[in-house]
């Protein structure tokens, strides 16, 4: 049904009576409304994008935050894992050392027994001179075992702070996912030996090496003895403590080549 013309015309008419600016330009009124929406959509856009740009800016600090936290962990955890490994090994090497020294204070009391039976002995020889001699070089030999295991004794506590630098490098290397196995089994043949070493050190430190006179005639004879039987004691334990190097250089070069580098300790 169509309608009349004169209706359609009467339409018209109110339509600019009510919106007078749309019957002035309407174009203007269309082109306005599209503008105002357009803007309001940009406006839209422009604050989701900030929200968007504000939302990863946390994300990542968060990430950051986490990864820094994680790290830190990592660092205190690996730092009370070698302190506790150090000082593991500090109390040992102070045992040791306590050991060695109560052993050389219990020798003491017997030397001072026997260096009176001595000095008694050469009082009854003719020849005085060679019983000064005699008892110089008693008191020589002793100075030299003491002398040798002390120094042994150093070279150990040298030889285990090497490998507890060695332990610490073969550790962060497992941490980053490395295939520690055959450094790990170096390392415990290491301190194997080492203990071993000590163990000869220490019962080296104890022996007592006063020369046994038996007689004028033989004391040349006697002094050769108790200077051989040192030296063949602290070759015995020279190489404990070379087996003990050799051991410590073996895990130096196992952990070297089976975990590609970055692992020489000095």
């Amino acid at each position: 049904m169509r309608l009349p013309s004169t209706l359609l015309a009467s339409l018209f008419l109110l339509f600019i009576v009510v919106n007078p600016t749309f019957a002035q330009n309407p174009l203007n009124t269309i082109r306005e409304s599209v503008q105002q929406k357009q803007t309001e959509r940009k406006e839209a856009a422009k604050e989701n994008k900030e929200q968007i740009v504000e939302t990863r800016q946390a994300l990542k600090e968060d990430r950051i935050e986490t990864r820094q936290a994680t790290k830190e962990e990592k660092i205190e955890t690996k730092q009370a894992s070698r302190e506790a490994r150090v000082e593991a090994r500090q109390e040992r090497r102070e045992a040791v050392k306590e050991k060695i020294q109560t052993r050389r204070e219990e020798i003491k009391v017997k030397r001072e027994e026997r260096r009176e039976e001595l000095k008694a002995k050469l009082e009854e020889f003719k020849d005085q001179r060679k019983a000064q001699i005699a008892e110089r070089v008693d008191e020589k030999i002793t100075q030299l075992n003491t002398n040798a295991t002390t120094k042994m004794a150093d070279h150990l506590a040298r030889l285990d702070e090497i490998l507890v630098e060695l332990e610490e490098r073969v550790a962060t290397a497992k941490a980053q996912g490395k295939d520690t196995s055959q450094a790990d089994v170096a390392i415990a043949s290491a301190k194997s030996a080492i203990s071993s070493a000590e163990a000869a050190v220490s019962s080296q430190a104890g022996k007592d090496y006063s020369v046994t006179v038996s007689s004028e005639s033989t004391v040349k004879n006697d002094i050769a003895t108790t200077r051989n039987s040192l030296n063949t004691d602290l070759q015995s334990t020279k190489q404990a403590v070379v087996s003990a190097r050799q051991a410590v250089a073996n895990a130096i070069s196992t952990a070297k080549s089976s975990l590609g580098g970055g692992t020489n300790a000095q």
